[in-house]
């Protein structure tokens, strides 16, 4: 999972130097960034909360449960926004253009 993890956020990074004066205007650039702390902190979280304490047999808690949505809810949102950056914004090589709904 994190091998996965620091996988897209090496490829993110590239991605970010090759158009980074049209990313870094961006409001939903630093909203995706949002998504993405909040999921790693729920994260650490849910590990702490469940998986440091195992229980033979015993049902999840119920932190553990809302933990585990809270983590659907970061990382649609990050898909979500990241997905939006390319409609919301500057435009890319347009100096002055922006998207507008």
């Amino acid at each position: 999972m994190w091998t996965g993890f620091w996988i897209n956020a090496v490829s993110g990074v590239i991605l970010l130097m090759a158009d980074a004066t049209t990313k870094l205007t961006n409001w939903d650039f630093y909203v995706k960034l949002v998504f993405i702390a909040l999921a790693v902190v729920a994260l650490k979280l849910l590990r702490k909360q469940v998986f440091h304490n195992p229980t033979d047999g015993a049902q999840i808690p119920a932190e553990g449960k809302v933990l585990s949505v809270v983590l659907l809810v970061c990382w649609t949102g990050a898909i979500t926004t990241g997905r939006l950056m390319a409609y919301l914004g500057p435009v890319s090589g347009a100096p002055g253009l922006n998207n507008r709904f």
